[in-house]
């Protein structure tokens, strides 16, 4: 009786299996069809003069060499990122902190309010920059004379957008910290703020960086 259970149960892990290996099969003949297969033709396209003569590399050699477009982009994509970044895990790390350490009030609702980004379409965001912050806008005397037409506003969007990803990764890493450490520190009376730099940004570290790299990607992309 024992044998005829095992046999049926490993039929249904086999046949699991099977299905599991087409599953797979089909999701790698559709990531070549739509994906591998065009990038593949636009490649050797670029390959190609205007008379569609196959030049090799030389298109390559003369865009990065012979315009400096190309270089001026990627330093000002740079700058976009490393700013965004730097700002969004400071702030987000910052609220993480508030809605997992501490006794604040409303920590569902404001919670929510942070994650409202995610569910909003981007134009909203853009839209609301400009009236705020726009040439007739309300709060145009925050930017000192700057314009929000530029990496201001570029960076202000990119915050705005990319906050609720740091801050889920944030929350979720301060949440799982030990507490019983907290505990320790604080029947050594070690001060709150001597805490916060040997115990959360310690155990945080890791959540530190994913979140870094996360939005850099985010905006670099």
């Amino acid at each position: 009786m024992n044998l005829l259970k095992f046999a049926d149960i490993r039929r249904g892990k086999d046949s699991s299996d099977r299905v599991g290996q087409i599953m797979l099969i089909i999701y790698i003949l559709l990531f070549l069809v739509f994906l591998v297969l065009p990038l593949g033709g636009l490649i050797y396209k670029s390959m190609q003069n205007k008379q569609g003569e196959f030049v090799g590399l030389s298109n390559y050699y003369l865009y990065i060499f012979q315009e400096p477009a190309l270089f001026q982009s990627l330093s000002h994509s740079l700058f976009i990122a490393i700013s965004s970044t730097i700002i969004v895990v400071i702030l987000a790390f910052l609220f993480s902190y508030a809605l997992t350490r501490t006794c604040m009030p409303f920590k569902g609702f404001f919670r929510l309010i942070a994650l409202i980004p995610l569910l909003s379409p981007s134009i909203l965001a853009a839209i609301a920059l400009v009236y705020w912050f726009g040439n007739q806008g309300v709060l145009k005397h925050f930017l000192l004379g700057h314009s929000i037409y530029g990496p201001i506003g570029i960076i202000m969007a990119s915050v705005y957008w990319t906050f609720p990803h740091a801050l889920i990764i944030l929350t979720t890493s301060l949440s799982l910290s030990d507490s019983r450490l907290y505990e320790a520190a604080e029947v050594l009376k070690t001060s709150k703020l001597r805490a916060f730099f040997t115990i959360t940004i310690p155990g945080a570290r890791y959540g530190i960086i994913s979140t870094a790299f996360v939005i850099f990607t985010l905006v670099f992309t």
